[in-house]
């Protein structure tokens, strides 16, 4: 009977114990877990954040850049004067030739796609390439605008209606005399290819990645459109739209202004952890993105070791607590058999005397 109470008593205890065990090694586990989960997490975040900073600065340079190299036009003289004799004498005009291989010399260390002179009615007067077509409604707008500002103006992103290439254009008045109180003659557009120098800016990544991307995005007619071809959906460019209804778009947060870090559901479907900026003085906003599946994919590769590793520990403990039972019950069955040897001797030697008595 001592023996049976002694047995469960060390029973309990050693169930105790592996229960005690089994509990901090799991906890452990998942302190570790939550810590690496933590660690990346900020890891990734300060990545995408990185990132997102570096291109807001290219983004920005690169506006201010295309303004400073018109203003280098704008501020000159020479290019002022005989735009001027041009847009007065459009026909034969002896200085025509001289103002066409400057253009040129510009669009090679410049990069301009193209270069159009127009005057007060918006009608084609120089075009290198040459081009003889009707402007779109958009550009006549900004001609206007520029007219009326005297200032340059540099659009935003569109599509053009005959050739359907996308461009930016910079919008630069031709004025009638020195300074900006004498009247507009004409202005001159140069066109820039975004697929050049802008896109390349946007779509680069530093690091390799399989499914990380940069967004350009804006507002438009109540929504948003996608100025870029997206990494997952070509031709995409001011095609694909989307409504800022759908809070858990990144890019629908960027244009509704929100900005920061964000987890969210891309335009595939797919959970995605986003940084969301502005661009400053541009319509733009930017959206830099990366799946959580890949994000979090070396966390699940150690979830997987560190479960693997928690469940040999708990297997491990089990079988230490069995073998301090088994040695413990060897222990209890010896002592049993000590006392049981003992109690026989004792009766023999009782009934020893007993029979000596008698």
């Amino acid at each position: 009977m001592i023996f049976q109470l002694r047995s469960k008593d060390w029973s309990w205890h050693l169930i105790l114990l592996f229960l005690v065990f089994s509990v901090a090694i799991g906890i452990s586990g998942y302190l570790f877990l939550q810590n690496q989960k933590n660690q990346l997490m900020e890891e990734e975040w300060e990545h995408l954040a990185s990132t997102a900073n570096f291109k807001v600065k290219q983004l920005a340079g690169w506006r201010k850049e295309r303004i400073l190299d018109a203003e280098v036009v704008f501020n000159n003289r020479w290019a002022q004067r005989f735009f001027r004799e041009i847009l007065e004498s459009p026909k034969s005009n002896p200085v025509e030739q001289d103002v066409l291989n400057w253009i040129r010399s510009l669009q090679g260390y410049l990069q301009y796609g193209r270069v159009l002179l127009v005057n007060r009615t918006g009608s084609i007067v120089l075009a290198v390439p040459e081009a003889r077509e009707a402007l779109d409604p958009a550009t006549m707008a900004l001609i206007s605008e520029t007219m009326t500002k005297k200032e340059m103006i540099l659009s935003d992103l569109y599509r053009g209606e005959e050739h359907k290439n996308i461009c930016i254009n910079l919008f630069m008045p031709i004025l009638a005399q020195s300074g900006v109180d004498g009247a507009v003659e004409g202005v001159l557009i140069i066109c820039f290819d975004p697929r050049n120098e802008l896109y390349p800016l946007i779509e680069t990544w530093p690091t390799f990645s399989h499914t990380a991307e940069s967004l350009l995005v804006r507002a438009e007619g109540g929504g948003g459109v996608f100025l870029n071809d997206l990494r997952h959906r070509k031709d995409s460019a001011l095609t694909l739209r989307f409504s800022l209804s759908d809070t858990k778009l990144p890019a629908a947060m960027a244009v509704s202004g929100q900005e920061g870090t964000v987890e969210g559901i891309d335009y595939r479907g797919m959970p995605v952890l986003a940084v969301l900026r502005r661009i400053p003085d541009s319509p733009w906003f930017l959206v830099c993105k990366v799946d959580q599946e890949e994000s979090y994919g070396p966390l699940r590769k150690q979830s997987t070791l560190i479960g693997m590793l928690v469940g040999l520990l708990v297997i491990g403990t089990g079988l230490g607590v069995g073998l301090l039972w088994r040695g413990q019950r060897l222990r209890e069955s010896k002592r049993v058999e000590e006392i049981l040897k003992t109690i026989g001797n004792t009766s023999r030697r009782a009934e020893r005397r007993t029979a000596v008595q008698q």
